[in-house]
């Protein structure tokens, strides 16, 4: 794939991020330990939860299916990784479970992982922005990192991304 293909989409979904909605001020900031990106390792199916907070207008209707989604993959005993935006508050997320496997900073959906399994689980962010990006560098990392040729499978839960409507 042509890098100039992917790059625009990019800055749609960067561009669509800032048009979302107003953000929701903090209240009683609990510091969350953030895990330092490079040093994550993805080597098994992971569920990836993008900007679950209360920090965007809309998010919070996805809180029921997010929350079972996440129970689910508890129950089968794999990663969890939290893409995080600038809101470094544990009390902004409106999950249920509160210790994921890994805590990511992640602004816009991006991510800098080291992604060797060829199965993930996306949910969570704005369809048209965050999440979409969090695919992409997920896809992008997968090809960096492996020299698999298999396939490369999303599993993405519909009731779990939100959009405008």
């Amino acid at each position: 794939m042509k890098p100039f293909y992917i790059f625009p989409l990019f800055l749609f979904s960067l561009s669509s991020a800032f048009a979302f909605g107003p953000r929701k001020p903090i209240s009683n900031p609990t510091p969350v330990p953030y895990t330092e990106q490079s040093s994550i390792l993805i080597d098994k199916t992971t569920l990836f939860v993008t900007h679950a907070t209360n920090a965007w207008e809309g998010a919070s209707r996805i809180k029921a299916p997010l929350d079972q989604i996440i129970q689910t993959s508890r129950n089968k005993n794999l990663k969890i990784a939290y893409l995080m935006d600038s809101v470094k508050w544990e009390n902004e997320w409106f999950t249920n479970f509160k210790k994921p496997t890994h805590v990511i900073y992640s602004e816009a959906g991006e991510h800098f992982t080291k992604i060797r399994t060829n199965k993930i689980i996306f949910t969570g962010g704005y369809f048209r922005a965050c999440f979409s990006n969090s695919i992409f560098f997920s896809l992008e990392s997968y090809l960096n990192n492996t020299k698999n040729t298999e396939s490369f499978e999303l599993y993405i839960p519909m009731n779990a991304i939100y959009a405008n409507s």
